[in-house]
């Protein structure tokens, strides 16, 4: 295979496999997207965060890595998609707690003749039609992978064909969702059409290595996380049920001494910036229980959030003053406002 064909096919898989960089239909966690098997679900609601101003300071971050740069420019000249302008959503995920029963679903701006005939180029290429909809295969780092779209502006992606064919089925209707699982019942009301990530779980005992990292964690049965940003201020919302009401208050308190530790930690004289603005952050968490269920319910400014971003430089470098992105960028405007 000639270098650029393995370029073409790097492209097609980063396409399907950017979680952060995916239309009524797009944006908000959709739970008739997710089929009634599944044990966990991520979302990411792109279009949100093209609005949201930590979102955009951790893409500003990311943008300053020259491969990161040059990534986007692949995908864009191979693929005809520009991320993160052509991208809407991302859903992720699985009837199992194994990589390799990961399901991605992106919707988004797509050239479906292009990508597919990238896709014919890979020696592990194939093609078949399930439920009238064509599902064709290629290689990417030893790893067969699997594709369909379905309709103009959705594609999933999968490590099987069956995973595959089984989404496309929950997306035409013909399969049952998670709409109906009491598990995940509220799920798609857990948080306002603003909430940039979803994450709900079942099955959480199941985990691997939930009993070596805390007993505890074998007691949660189910699990909702929201996150997002509104009107200047971050947000978390999300709540947990327990097996019973003890191990709900148990886990509760056990979530209070993780709170009080990284606070206790922050407010030490010799503290670091990042763990003195965690702790701050950390304050107004808010931790509570009804009968099996924990709740968590935290707001912040946006800013500091960014500051804690900004600090702790996770995704990149310091410029040459020490400065971070986000500070670095306002000087250069109010620079040229000046």
């Amino acid at each position: 295979m000639t270098a650029r064909t393995k370029l073409s096919l790097a492209c097609v898989t980063a396409l399907g496999m950017m979680w952060g960089s995916a239309n009524a239909r797009a944006g908000a966690f959709k739970p008739t997207d997710v089929p009634a098997d599944a044990k966990w679900v991520v979302h990411l609601n792109l279009d949100s965060a093209k609005t949201s101003k930590i979102a955009l300071a951790v893409q500003q971050r990311l943008m300053e890595r020259e491969e990161v740069k040059q990534g986007v420019t692949d995908i864009a000249t191979l693929t005809g998609v520009n991320v993160p302008e052509d991208l809407n959503d991302v859903t992720i995920y699985g009837s199992k707690f194994d990589e390799e029963d990961n399901v991605v679903l992106i919707t988004g701006k797509f050239d479906q003749r292009r990508i597919l005939g990238l896709v014919s180029l890979s020696p592990a290429y194939s093609s078949t039609t399930r439920d009238g909809h064509e599902i064709v295969s290629w290689e990417d780092k030893g790893k067969t992978n699997f594709g369909a779209f379905v309709g103009e502006d959705r594609l999933v992606i999968a490590r099987t064909l069956e995973n595959v064919a089984g989404a496309v089925q929950v997306l035409d209707a013909k399969r049952p969702s998670i709409k109906d699982v009491p598990e995940f019942a509220g799920a798609d009301s857990a948080g306002p059409s603003s909430a940039m990530v979803y994450v709900g779980g079942t099955g959480l005992e199941n985990l691997p290595n939930a009993a070596a990292a805390s007993p505890l964690l074998t007691q949660a049965r189910s699990a909702m996380l929201t996150i997002g940003e509104k009107d200047g201020q971050a947000y978390l919302k999300g709540l947990v049920k327990a097996v019973d009401p003890t191990k709900a208050e148990q886990l509760a308190r056990a979530g209070e001494g993780l709170k009080s530790i990284v606070m206790l930690s922050a407010s030490r004289r010799d503290a670091e910036k990042v763990a003195q603005i965690a702790g701050e952050l950390l304050q107004t968490l808010k931790i509570g229980r009804v009968d099996q269920t924990v709740t968590l319910d935290w707001t912040a400014p946006a800013d500091a959030v960014i500051d804690l971003i900004d600090e702790g430089v996770p995704f990149g470098q310091r410029g040459p003053d020490g400065q971070g992105v986000r500070t670095r960028a306002k000087t250069t405007t109010d620079a040229t406002t000046n």
